[in-house]
């Protein structure tokens, strides 16, 4: 069966749905206009030929670069944490480890 791709009449995307006969549109959305295609970003709005890219705004782009930062950091502290445990010297006492080892595991959630 063959997906149809909709908007709303803004043309934001709605959705991808199958199962649907010639003509039709989803019940949950009456108002929909049937497009050729989904957008390669579903925030990109169609403009009644194509999809326009969505440009990404300020706050958007802070907080990828921050999440990714976030992912590096998190990265960086299993490392270390993963190398502390496995040492065998006495630097930490086997409390430190014991807390150090929660810490790893809050991390990997």
């Amino acid at each position: 069966m063959k997906t149809k791709y909709f908007v709303d009449t803004d043309g934001n995307y709605i959705a991808g749905f199958g199962g649907l006969e010639d003509g039709s549109k989803p019940a949950e959305f009456p108002n929909a206009i049937e497009v050729p295609y989904a957008p390669d970003d579903a925030r990109d709005k169609w403009n009644g030929s194509d999809y326009t890219p969505h440009v990404k705004t300020d706050e958007e782009t802070e907080s990828e670069n921050l999440s990714n930062m976030g992912n590096d950091f998190k990265k960086t502290i299993l490392k270390c944490m993963k190398e502390i445990n496995q040492s065998d010297s006495n630097i930490f006492s086997a409390q430190t480890k014991t807390e150090i080892l929660a810490l790893v595991n809050q991390l990997r959630s």
